[in-house]
Formats: structure tokens, sequence, C-alpha cells
């Protein structure tokens, strides 16, 4: 990780992210991991929990990491936070990162609800979603009194505390995440000013929980792996069991522990990743599927490898164009696909 080079990419309004890759390999599956809570990709190695589980990853994955706005090497001073903007930050790192095809998006906590509307909006682009401790919407966009109260407290302390010398505002973050802090969480505690400054850790939390991917969920059609921690304190499992009901065909997998984001010293690491990492593998299309489409099913897909268009496909097998974009629809849900691109490469890749 430490000769990692850092590159740029502008987001749509033009603010500049900084993102980085490490285990690059031939034919590695590339996995994007969507930018969660305060980053500083720039310092993960001196972090002991982000270095032990991006070296894991390296092993398996090509992995793409990234700040977001206002963090570490992104842009700071920026004044546009929120769902909207941090979905355009993913997709300008996904476009960047791998322009001749889909990823598998990781999208724990925070970066649940945008990394979902992302996943719904731009099909293309996901090949697999994985979400870990994740809620549908931020407690201040479902107006719940409890976390509408613990937002004005959370901002008002930011506001007194976030940069003076003692670290009690920090450290109530880093007890949130993780109940029993060890002496290197508690460090990364003290470096969040060096992270992200005062004012854009304001735009920040006050953003985040005006989340809301409610109506995105049901739009997701890249399989889907929910994970959650039986006894997480930040975010209930209940809430990752919503997220994964409302996504068509998502797995739901709880487990046991009591940390909000995985780390490798926890007894239930190890099933999490090999969830994880068995998942994800998961991600291209496999021939064999192909073996599922019936004989009319492979027709029309022999026409899309033709380049014919649904008119002309209909037409050549003697169907109406709604017939054939019945059929598509099933084709792509067999294939485990979201495109006619992605179709046409699995039917005709060696």
């Amino acid at each position: 990780m430490s000769s990692e080079r850092i590159r740029y990419v502008r987001s749509a309004d033009g603010t500049r992210i900084a993102w980085t890759e490490s285990g690059s390999g031939a034919g590695r599956q590339t996995v994007v991991l969507a930018a969660n809570h305060i980053t500083d990709i720039k310092n993960d190695a001196n972090f002991q929990n982000r270095h032990d589980q991006i070296q894991r990853l390296n092993r398996h994955f090509r992995v793409v990491r990234y700040d977001h706005r206002g963090c570490g090497s992104s842009q700071r001073n920026v004044k546009r936070q929120g769902q909207d903007a941090w979905v355009e930050d993913l997709e300008a790192v996904v476009r960047a990162a791998s322009p001749d095809g889909p990823v598998v998006v990781s999208s724990p906590s925070q970066s649940s609800p945008y990394g979902a509307a992302f996943a719904a909006q731009h099909p293309e682009l996901v090949s697999r979603l994985i979400i870990h401790g994740g809620y549908s919407c931020g407690g201040v966009a479902a107006k719940l009194p409890e976390a509408v109260a613990r937002e004005k407290a959370t901002l008002e302390l930011i506001r007194v505390g976030w940069d003076t010398p003692n670290p009690q505002t920090r450290m109530l973050v880093a007890t949130a995440f993780f109940p029993e802090p060890t002496a290197d969480e508690i460090r990364w505690a003290g470096r969040l000013p060096d992270m992200i400054n005062r004012e854009d850790a304001l735009r920040f939390f006050e953003a985040e929980g005006m989340q809301d991917a409610r109506k995105h969920l049901g739009k997701i059609r890249a399989p889907t792996l929910v994970t959650a921690c039986a006894d997480d304190p930040v975010v209930l499992p209940e809430w990752s069991r919503i997220v994964a009901a409302a996504i068509p065909g998502a797995q739901y997998v709880e487990l046991a522990g009591k940390n909000h984001i995985p780390v490798v010293r926890d007894a239930f690491f190890e099933p999490y990743f090999k969830l994880f990492v068995e998942f994800a593998q998961g991600a291209e299309p496999r021939r064999e599927r192909l073996g599922c489409l019936s004989r009319r099913e492979r027709q029309i897909l022999d026409g899309l490898c033709a380049g014919l268009n649904n008119e002309a496909i209909a037409l050549e097998r003697e169907i109406s164009p709604k017939t054939v974009r019945n059929h598509l629809t099933r084709i792509f849900d067999k294939l485990q696909v979201n495109s006619r691109t992605q179709a046409v490469l699995l039917a005709t890749r060696p």
C-alpha cells in the first residue's frame, strides 16, 4: 500500500476526487470500496484495521478506494454534500477505474444508501452489490425524533470541539464504530481533524442524516448481499433486514458480533470475509448459465449477438416487439446481467 499512486477524477459538479488502486493483476475482478464515513486513503497503511482489510482483499481482487469529497486527499472546503453528490462521485471513480466493464461495489454503513441509489441508477456499472450494516435512509430523513435530536447534539459537539486539543468529541465517533476501541482506533480518532476540517465535517454529518434510498431499492437488478452484526450498536440489524427485503433477490446474512464495521480481530471476521470473497468472485456471469435458457430465449439472444434490434428480432421470429422485450427481461434475469451488451459478451466469450 505504501507505493500506491493517488489519482484524481472530476465529479459531475467539478469536485476533485482522489482515488487509488491496489491488488492489480490480470483477470482480477475489480472491487470498488464506496467511500464510507471519514476517509484518508493516503494514510490507510497507518490505520491497522484499514490496512489489514485491504491487504486481505488485495489477495483476491483489484481494489479501488477513494476519499469522500471534503476528506483526505479529495477536494476540501466543498459546499455540496449529500446523497446525490456522493452518487456522482462514485460514478466518476467507477468510470475512471474500470472503463471496460462493471465492478463489484462494496457499500457499508454510511455508504449504503448512496451505494444502493448508484446501483439502481447505473445498472450497467454494477455487477454485484455488497452492503454491510446498511440502512435505507438516515434518521433525519425518516423523521425519527431521537435521530433528529442526536444529530443536533452531534453537530453542536463538532462545532465546538472538533479541532480542540481535547479529543472527547472525536472519541464519541470512535466508540460508536468500535465499542471497545484499541489504542490504534483511539489514535485514528485523534487524527480526524487532519482528515476533514470542522466546516466540512459539519456539512458531511448533516448530509449523512438526510440520505434516503427507499425509492431506489426496488430498482436494483444487480445480485446483492446484505450482511449485519447481531449486536451492532450503530445500525440495528432490523434496518439491514428492511434493506434486504426491499432489494429483489437480495441475500441476507446476520453475523455474531458487536463492532459496526468488521475488523480482523473479531471472531466473526473470517465468516464475513469468506462470504464477501465468494459472493464478489461470482460477479462475472458464467457461460454455464446459458444452459438455463429456453429454445426461444436462445433464439432471441442469437438475434442480439447478430446486432439486431427488437423490431428486427420480432420480424425474424414472427412475434411482437413486446414479446421480444418480455423475453429479454427473462434472459437478463437468468443470466444475471443488466444490459444487452453484457448478455452478448457472456454469449460470445470463449
